[in-house]
């Protein structure tokens, strides 16, 4: 190891660069990893406990037996009301839309589960309660259960926790608001424990239907043509989860369970029913989608293994009179093996530590850019992407993964170190020698290919992620917080406009903000979104007598919403606060409006039917454009992707909010220091009404356009991987013809001495790296072509019919790859023939 540590330190430009490419593969992977490792594998390795099953359908007097006879076999059992506990939490200043499940006191022996602070719910907590209290969920009365709902107490996720409360543990013991209702906190889940689960509840006691209650479910309307008795009314049903014994089959537990409750005598409501045992299981569907993420960041790793085992058998080569000497003097050829394969893993173990310190660089980064990566609408995520036991065993392990290929090639060259041939060479040949070349030319290509792999992939997921990024905002979203706010239903019209005037009031005092305003939605938003409608905005008659009729969006705004968007008016003049209920309707209209509408003409002054609206609105002022659509097709054309291809700006109107009130707004600021003054915030909300709740405070980059935000993450990762992977196959490219003209430079020479023209030269070179492009460009195209057969019945909305990628990346391959090999070709046609000639 000494040897091989001193021999490194001879050339420290050939190590460095060795550790660095290599690090970059590692790097990547390791990153890669961990947001896989956070979205996909932790909660589907959560959801998927060993030897945990549902058991369904049970009646409610059969689960009562089976928990007080719990037969041999069952380890734990526990009924669950999955997404049944959740609604409107809140605190003062905070509030969100949860999702819940209620469990009874065995949950958290099933889950072997414990929390991290407090306790978990227990059988006490299921006693009590309400009796079928009714509960309003976004304008939905009805019952919560068939019974009792137990204690007013739920244990929270980590989520929560860690959002709302800044993980203190002060948080066990405080009450909060779930639907209205007092409620206690007594625990905290673990972190990574059901992600997809905000809050957990008591599942209180479930009761039987009256045959009242029952009668009044039977079905008395049959689609035309039923045939057949009418199905009876039966009683509700529930879903339990439990744990069995290690080594006991499904089969046994199923008959004990049967056993069990075959005492009850069956009824018409309440018959025997099959129980059927399923294994539960996490999101086969992401993770599956996690591996195939992680096989496509693998072909950086894999080009940056082929890049490294490239330039340790080009040092090798260099090194045969060396090694052959050392041969000579007694040395085996495993000592020789023992010294290339230390140099290799000295690399490799300084390119995981180097890769891991990248890693964390980077997911440090995404973790500032993206706070709240939003998987699927309406539900975000917060990463926690710190450096843990996992992430550290990855990167270690793709070290010795290298270091063990790597090693291998070490073996094999070590095995082909001819004692005689070298030492009985005097001096260099003046044609180089094509031993090894069909090697290094093999290397290079894996590189071509995994680049080319990697740049079709990202092709095609731009391709078809652009539909879903075709809205364009044309004002700074950086510097503005938004927040949601809904008057509860004690609010009316005049009472819930003085709480609005009263907050921008207050708002606008805080410091560090420059502009604040109230509105419905932001253009180009996505939570909520512009109102809009077919036909929704109609011109008057104009004295040609034409009227226009367009497809638009509106929104209702306060005064001084453009300038909290960071613009100003076109013409005319914004909303001056004159606007209130009951005086003349008027609006504003984009730049984009007023020209569908009134081409050519001076728009002030016009009248507009809109918003679904029978009467005339009067234009009091043009907006400039503030989001634009980009319509493209899924598929595309080169020529189509070369060509604009957008619509144009969007169809906007906006409305003065003071004519026309609702309950749900969103307040909007602009500061310079945007996240400072989010706490401000809530407490301006606070100080007004407490109860009033606050929804989703923060960046808008991080709510109103979270899902944009989601999707513009994943098509950066996605394209700088295919940039990473270009980047090692051009240096990959460039150090092997780099080899091979400081391997033939004699005879570049001789052939200029003898006539060959510099061009001829530099043909020759460049025509070897075309080669070399070209053996990676094949298999590259065919394995991207088998790749999206597969792809695209996974993924059903994967359209692999677009031109561009299978057009463009080989050229850019192509392209890139001659001009790596034209530095090293310019070289090799100033080679000096008087020099080569002296030298021969």
């Amino acid at each position: 190891m000494r040897h091989a540590l001193r021999s490194l330190a001879r050339t420290p430009s050939f190590a460095a660069i060795a550790i660095l490419t290599l690090a970059i593969g590692i790097g990547t992977n390791t990153a890669i990893f961990a947001l896989v490792d956070e979205l996909a594998f932790k909660p589907a390795q959560a959801a998927g406990a060993e030897d945990v099953y549902y058991v369904s359908p049970v009646q409610i007097p059969d689960y009562d037996t089976i928990v007080a006879n719990k037969p041999d076999g069952v380890a734990a059992i526990s009924a669950v009301e999955l997404y049944g506990g959740g609604g409107l939490l809140q605190i003062p200043g905070r509030a969100a839309h949860v999702r819940g499940s209620r469990v009874t006191g065995g949950y958290a022996d099933v889950e072997q589960v414990r929390p991290q602070v407090g306790r978990w719910i227990n059988d006490e907590d299921n006693v009590g309660g309400a009796l079928d209290r009714p509960v309003t969920r976004r304008g939905v009365t009805g019952p919560s259960v068939i019974g009792q709902l137990g204690a007013d107490v739920i244990v929270i996720s980590d989520r929560i926790w860690r959002e709302w409360f800044d993980a203190d543990r002060s948080a066990v013991g405080r009450t909060v608001t779930l639907n209205q209702r007092l409620t206690r906190v007594v625990g905290v889940a673990p972190a990574g424990f059901e992600t997809a689960i905000d809050l957990w509840a008591p599942f209180g006691r479930r009761r039987l239907l009256t045959r009242e209650e029952l009668e009044r479910q039977r079905v008395t309307k049959f689609p035309r043509g039923w045939e057949g008795p009418r199905p009876e009314p039966v009683q509700p049903t529930l879903i339990a989860i439990l744990r069995k014994d290690p080594g006991v089959d499904n089969a046994v537990v199923t008959a004990r369970l049967k056993a069990v409750t075959a005492q009850r005598p069956p009824t018409l409501d309440m018959p025997v029913t099959d129980m059927r045992f399923e294994r539960r299981h996490g999101d086969d569907r992401m993770v599956k989608t996690g591996y195939i993420i992680l096989g496509f960041a693998a072909l950086i790793f894999v080009a940056a293994c082929a890049n490294l085992g490239n330039m340790l058998f080009a040092r090798a080569t260099e090194r045969e009179g060396e090694l052959a000497v050392r041969l000579s003097l007694g040395a085996t050829r495993w000592s020789v093996f023992n010294l290339l394969f230390s140099e290799a893993l000295l690399i490799c173990a300084a390119a995981s530590a180097v890769g891991l310190a990248f890693a964390s660089d980077v997911l440090h980064l995404f973790s500032d850019a993206f706070p709240a990566f939003q998987l699927k609408h309406s539900k975000g995520v917060m990463l926690d992407l710190t450096i843990d036991w996992r992430i550290t065993g990855y990167a270690v392990a793709a070290g010795a993964v290298a270091a063990t290929v790597v090693g291998a090639g070490s073996l094999w060259r070590s095995s082909r170190v001819s004692l005689l041939a070298r030492l009985a060479a005097a001096s260099q040949a003046v044609v180089a020698k094509t031993e090894g070349r069909t090697l290094r030319t093999m290397l290079v290509s894996v590189q071509v290919t995994a680049a080319v792999l990697l740049l079709i992939a990202t092709g095609m997921l731009l391709e078809n992620t652009s539909t879903r990024m075709n809205r364009r905002v044309l004002y700074d979203t950086g510097s503005m917080v938004t927040a949601t706010l809904e008057l509860p239903d004690g609010y009316d019209e005049s009472r819930g406009q003085h709480f609005f005037d009263q907050l921008l009031t207050s708002v606008r005092l805080i410091d560090g903000v420059t502009a604040a305003a109230l509105t419905d939605a932001l253009p180009a938003g996505e939570s909520p979104s512009p109102r809009g409608g077919l036909g929704s905005l109609i011109s008057e008659r104009s004295a040609r007598g034409l009227v226009t009729r367009l497809d638009g969006q509106w929104i209702y705004a306060s005064p001084g919403l453009l300038t909290t968007l960071g613009k100003t008016v076109s013409k005319g003049r914004d909303f001056d606060g004159t606007e209130q209920a009951g005086t003349d309707p008027v609006v504003m209209v984009s730049e984009w409006t007023a020209q569908q509408l009134w081409p050519g003409e001076d728009p002030i002054g016009k009248r507009i039917r809109c918003c679904g609206a029978a009467y005339l609105r009067t234009v009091v002022g043009v907006a400039p454009n503030l989001a634009e659509s980009k319509e493209k097709p899924l598929a595309l054309t080169v020529g189509e992707a070369m060509g604009d291809g957008g619509n144009g700006p969007d169809t906007l109107v906006y409305v003065p909010a003071a004519q026309h009130y609702h309950a749900t707004m969103l307040v909007a600021l602009r500061s310079n220091t945007p996240r400072a003054v989010i706490q401000p915030l809530r407490e301006a909300v606070v100080a007004l009404d407490p109860a009033v709740p606050v929804f989703d405070a923060g960046p808008a980059d991080a709510t109103q356009f979270a899902r944009t935000s989601s999707e513009r993450a994943v098509r950066l990762l996605a394209g700088a991987l295919g940039l990473i992977a270009l980047g090692i196959a051009v240096f990959g490219v460039y150090a092997i013809v780099s080899y091979f003209v400081s391997r033939r430079s004699r005879e570049f020479g001789l052939r200029l001495a003898l006539g060959s023209t510099r061009g001829q030269i530099i043909k020759l070179v460049v025509d070897y790296a075309i080669h070399i492009i070209l053996v990676g460009l094949l298999p590259g195209v065919l394995l991207a072509s088998v790749g999206t057969r597969y792809f695209q019945n996974e993924l059903t909305d994967l359209h692999p019919n677009g031109l561009t990628a299978w057009v463009v990346v080989p050229i850019l391959m192509l392209v890139a790859g001659i001009i790596a090999a034209y530095i090293p070709a310019r070289r090799a046609a100033r080679v000096d023939p008087y020099r080569s000639l002296k030298d021969l």
